[in-house]
This record gives C-alpha cells, structure tokens and sequence, in this order.
C-alpha cells in the first residue's frame, strides 16, 4: 500500500511538472474614480506627487505623445519650487520697475492649454503662450495690479533674468480648475507637513512657459491627454500602463472618471488536457487512505481503548498523509527532472527545461493538497470508528427557565464516601477562585446533608458571581449528589438560581462556568487511589 500511494503521487507530480506550465499575466483594471471628468482623456501623476523627490519625467510624456498621435492633445505641466520647498520662509521676487511682488512656486504651462475652454475663459488680457515664446510669463489680475502694470506687454525681472508679461488671467477662475484627482493645477503646498494635497493659490504662484520651467529646474508632475474621440482613451491607457509603472493613471471617459491599476493574473497552460487524469489520481489515492482505514480498524480500536482520542487518531492518519505528499512530491519531482533530461538528450525536437521555475513549487502544492484533500474523508471515518458517536463536545441536555436551570449530569458514583469525597474536591476548588478569578468568584460556600422522602442528598451550595464581573451576573449553585431507597449509586445534578442579572447574559455566562465544573468532576477520575482517599476521610 506504502509504495503504491507514493507511485500515484509520484505519477500526478510528473504529469503536473512535465505537462502544464504557467505564466503571468499583467492586466489594467480601471477602478471607478469619481463622475463628471472635466474632460475626455487621460490624467497621469505621481502618488502623492512623488513627495516632489519624484516627477512623471520627459520619458513618460514622450511616450504619451507616441501613443496618442494626433488623435489627443499633450500638456505636461512643470511645478518650480525653492531649493527647500518645506520652507515658507523662501520666496521668489518678481520685480517691475520700483514694485515688487512674492510667491512661492512657479508652474510651467504648454501653449497648448489654451484649447481649453476653462483657460480660454481665465485670460482676460493679452495673450496666451506662443510656441515661439521664450522667458514669458502670466500674471493673475491683482499681481498685475501690486505690480503696476496697465499695458501689455510688459517687461519684469526674476531671478536676475527679464520676462515678458503677455497676459493676465483671472485668479479665481485658475482657482476652481480641478483636474481628475480631484486637485488644483497649481503648485503644491509643501509647507504643509505630510500633507499631499494642498496647493497655492494662483495669487501665491506664476505661471511662466513650460521650457522656461524646465530650465529653471522645475519638475514634470503631471501630463494630460485630451481625446477628440473618446474609444480611443481605453486602450491608450492600456499601451501607457504597460510601459511605466509607479503612476497614477486616470482616465476621463463618458460621465465618469477611472484610477487605472494594473493587477496581475495567472495562466495555466495545459492543464485542461490533465483534468481527467487528476480526477483518477485523486480517487485512486482517496481509495488507498479508505482502505487503510478498513485495514487498521483493530489497530484503531487498540488506540481508543488505550485512552487516545479521536483527534488525536485523525490527526494521525492527517499526519501520515502529509508524509505521503512530502516524500511523493519529492520523489515525483527528482523523477520529472530526471525523465526531462532524458527525452532531451534524445529527442530530435529541441525544447528548454526550467527546473527553477516557479511552477514546480505550484505543481509540488497542487499534489501534497490532492494527497491531503483525499485524506480528509478517511481521517474523519478513523475517529468515527474510534468514537461511533457524533457528539464530540458535551452539551447541556436542558433549558434554562426564566429564573433556574436544573441540569442532570452523566457523574455517578458507588459509595457514600466517595460522594463526600467528590463534594470536598469539588469545594476545595469553589475556595480556590476568589476575587478576580478568571471564570467565576465564589463569595459563598456552604455543605449540607439530608433526606427528601425516600431519598438521600448530599448538597454543595454556593453564591458564585460570573465573570465578566461588570455585568453584575450573581447566581446560587447547588451541587447535588442523591440516592433512592432501591438505588445503589449517587447521581449527581446541579441546580442554579439568578439572584441578580440579565437573563440573556447569565444564560451565556453560564457556558464557561459549567464547562470548568465539568472538566474539574472529570479530573476527580484521573486522581490516584490514595488522593481520593484523602478527601473522602477529610472533615468538613
């Protein structure tokens, strides 16, 4: 039986390591992102802005260009911070003629914007950039008028160098631009610590040319693709997404707006051909663990009665499977290699044989769960036939009334010093759980003894409180050990009465409490002769 299971597992590692193979797929999953994009395109962005450690780069905004063609319009934008952008303290000074004026940040901006209806809209003077403009720049209207400025256009001097004003926009309506992520187009706030999503506003910034950005060591942050024809969008941002990574990639199509991710998948190759030869082997190997059930039938029952339960059982047969899997995918491995390097010394058709691929720890997974997953039937049938019951956690055989619950127990015992004896265990651990005790508080303790009619009693009484003890859970127990007149053993029951509490959470208290008496009665059966002797002889 040994060396047929290891041979069937040998033969599914085989055909699974020389058979299929896998391979990784990388697809582009658009994520709803929001509705009413303000244009039908593509928007693409550093996470957080890069940290502005990080920019989109001229790479990126080449490739766009490559792929879109003339059927977008391309605007990369340039942010021009201070050497430390986190601190406030420093400025650019634009100065014309005996006035002056700070900011903070400065954007580069393509002379292609002005196909936008919004920037149409925001320039309310002059001109928007030429693509032959050099060292120019846009001030808002109220730059323009600290300035001093009425006619254009106007020269100004920055950082040591003279600008040519050729327009001037309004402030406010540069303001209320939003691009896909929600964000305004002008430069980031970086004053403001761990915060991504701030900006300046246009009053604190100037808007200078694109290339003039870039040679005053501005970044490319963002790059926009506005698409005359928006099914053309879907499979630009696909083109775009596979070639870079580490982007945001939105997309502007119809009414709604796409956060582009790319999420990988993976194919099996080959594996539609081995479906039914699996199923075989997954029979063939859940028949060999059944049958070694059958076989070991007497061994099981030598288990059981030596003490060993039925988890312990299951987990055995659980364990040898395991071995099988282990040894089996092993042995099948080596034996697929081995095979391989055989039929390609021989074989006319030459073909490569990756023995590091991923997919022969996939293929040694897919035979130890067969192995396992063919076990768990016959692992069960094991601790059935050890136990035939289907009980295996004790249950309490009553319901609890509106105020007490009298619950019969399977503990009997034979002579009445041993009902003393059990009452006395059982006391001497009611005394151990004081206050703060983890289950349950004995606050009282009280042994009595009698006769109700023809019948004897022996009773343990007790006021316990149930943990939690905020709960305010207080009940009385009596532990009840009694005998009829004809009856030669003492059965015991314990009967409780709230004092105090919510039904529904002393119903649940009682759970735990009842448990840890139980195990407590079954540990007086594991005590020595002489331990039981002791509490019997002992005085109340």
């Amino acid at each position: 039986k040994l060396l047929l299971t290891l041979f069937s597992i040998i033969m599914v590692v085989m055909a699974l390591v020389m058979f299929t193979s896998m391979s990784t797929i990388t697809l582009v999953q658009p994520l709803p992102a929001g509705e009413n994009p303000p244009y039908q395109g593509i928007y693409v962005k550093r996470l957080d802005w890069g940290k502005l450690q990080h920019q989109v780069g001229d790479n990126a905004v080449g490739q766009l260009r490559i792929i879109c063609g003339e059927d977008a319009i391309v605007t990369p934008r340039v942010w021009v911070h201070p050497v430390n952008p986190a601190d406030p303290s420093l400025r650019f000074t634009l100065s014309y003629k005996k006035n002056s004026i700070t900011f903070h940040a400065m954007v580069g901006m393509t002379p292609e914007e002005i196909n936008d209806a919004t920037i149409q809209s925001a320039v309310v003077a002059g001109r928007w950039f030429l693509p032959t403009d050099r060292w120019t720049c846009m001030l808002t209207e109220k730059q323009a008028e600290k300035l001093g400025i009425t006619e254009l256009p106007a020269e100004v001097t920055l950082l040591g160098r003279k600008f040519v004003v050729t327009g001037i926009v309004d402030g406010k309506i540069l303001d209320a631009i939003r691009e896909m992520d929600g964000e305004a187009i002008t430069p980031l706030d970086a004053t403001q610590e761990h915060i991504w999503s701030i900006h300046f506003s246009s009053e604190d910034s100037l808007i200078i040319g694109y290339r003039d950005a870039l040679l005053l060591g501005g970044r490319i942050v963002s790059v926009s693709a506005k698409f005359s024809n928006s099914s053309l969008i879907s499979e630009a941002v696909k083109v775009f997404s596979e070639a870079f990574s580490g982007l945001a990639i939105y997309s502007g199509v119809d009414d709604f707006i796409y956060l582009n991710t790319k999420m990988r998948r993976i194919s099996i190759h080959g594996l539609e051909m081995q479906a039914i030869p699996l199923g075989i082997a997954i029979l063939i190997l859940f028949n060999l663990m059944l049958g070694e059930v059958y076989g070991r039938k007497r061994e099981i029952s030598i288990y059981s009665c030596v003490g060993l339960s039925p988890l312990h059982i299951a987990f055995m047969f659980f364990s040898e499977s395991l071995i099988y899997s282990l040894v089996g995918g092993f042995l099948g491995y080596v034996t697929a290699m081995i095979v391989c390097k055989f039929i390609l010394t021989f074989s006319p058709i030459g073909f490569t044989v990756n023995y590091a691929s991923s997919w022969v720890m996939t293929a040694l997974g897919a035979a130890m769960a067969i192995t396992v997953l063919s076990a768990i039937y016959p692992t069960y049938l094991a601790s059935r036939t050890a136990t035939p019951s289907l009980e295996r956690v004790w249950k309490i055989p009553t319901k609890p009334g509106e105020m007490e619950w009298d619950i019969p127990l399977p503990f009997t015992v034979s002579t009445d010093e041993e009902a003393d004896g059990v009452l006395r265990f059982l006391a001497e651990f009611a005394e151990g759980h004081g206050e703060g005790a983890e289950v349950f508080w004995t606050t009282k303790l009280r042994m009595s003894e009698g006769v109700k009619g023809d019948m004897r009693v022996k009773r343990l009484e007790l006021e316990v409180r149930l943990a939690p003890y905020e709960r305010g859970v207080i009940q009385a127990v009596h532990l009840i050990m009694s005998r009829g007149g004809d009856e030669k053993r003492w059965a015991m029951r314990i009967h409780i009465r709230r004092i105090a509490g919510m039904r529904e959470t002393w119903v649940r208290l009682n759970r735990p409490f009842l448990t840890l008496l139980r195990r407590q009665m079954l540990i007086w059966r594991s005590l020595s002769p002489r331990e039981r002797e002791s509490y019997m002889l002992r005085k109340r």
